[in-house]
């Protein structure tokens, strides 16, 4: 069970117990024998990471009392203690250490997150599809943490490197993202006055996918997410309404 989290968020053990609990409750449900899960933290803040490693020690328990209870370790990889050598000597696959890489500087200015992102993009080997793919899932993840950059200026912030072969693909992309962001803002005019895009919309997707997973409960998603319990409880009625 992957997490990614940029702050050292202080209920990180128990959310993540909390989904573990909720996946074995599917397994049970479909009458299926439940596998192990092991919760695995990416850290990417700017500040070291302070908390301990088990639940017990994050509960503040004494050994008699944590002896009784549900426990565990999670695993905790900070990529802040990389530098990029390590990154490509720890990570085989490119299209992961450009993920990885993007997580890592995410809080950089815009300008040096881009040229991160280029320089690993460029060692994907020439299949568009993964190319594509991984290009998708970045810029998607930078647009929800930097939503007031459009894709035009993220392509203006790429030419430096888009006269590379490898990066054509990047530039068209970006360049359909931004006429595509054009076709949206013109559908837009006229809606509800005060409607957040980029981030919420972004969040409302995702929590549309977990509810539609029939898994987890509007309180742990609310939970999860950090979001207001009455905005999921909404998007699931809507969702029953829609059925």
């Amino acid at each position: 069970l992957f997490e990614h989290k940029s702050s050292s968020a202080r209920h990180i053990h128990l959310k993540l117990a909390c989904l573990v609990t909720a996946l074995w409750a599917r397994f049970l449900r479909e009458e299926k024998t439940p596998p192990p899960i092991v919760p695995i933290l990416f850290y990417h803040g700017e500040r070291p990471w302070t908390l301990p490693p088990r639940l017990s020690d994050v509960l503040g328990l004494r050994p008699e009392l944590a002896s009784g209870m549900p426990d565990y370790e999670l695993l905790l990889i900070d990529l802040s203690r990389f530098d990029h050598r390590e990154l490509r000597r720890r990570v085989s696959a490119p299209e992961v250490r450009a993920q990885l890489a993007t997580m890592k500087h995410i809080h950089d200015p815009l300008p040096t997150l881009l040229g991160v992102v280029g320089e690993f993009l460029k060692e994907i080997p020439n299949d568009r599809g993964i190319l594509l793919h991984t290009i998708i899932t970045i810029f998607d993840y930078i647009s929800h943490v930097h939503p007031e950059v459009a894709p035009p200026k993220m392509l203006s912030l790429l030419t430096t490197v888009s006269q590379e072969e490898k990066m054509t693909t990047v530039v068209d992309y970006l360049r359909e993202q931004g006429k595509e962001q054009g076709r949206q803002e013109g559908r837009q005019e006229g809606r509800q006055e005060g409607r957040q895009e980029g981030w919420q919309e972004g969040r409302q997707e995702d929590i549309e996918k977990l509810l539609s997973k029939g898994v987890l409960s509007p309180e742990v998603i609310a939970s999860t997410l950090e979001v207001d319990l009455a905005w999921v409880e909404e998007i699931s009625r809507q969702l029953r309404e829609h059925k």
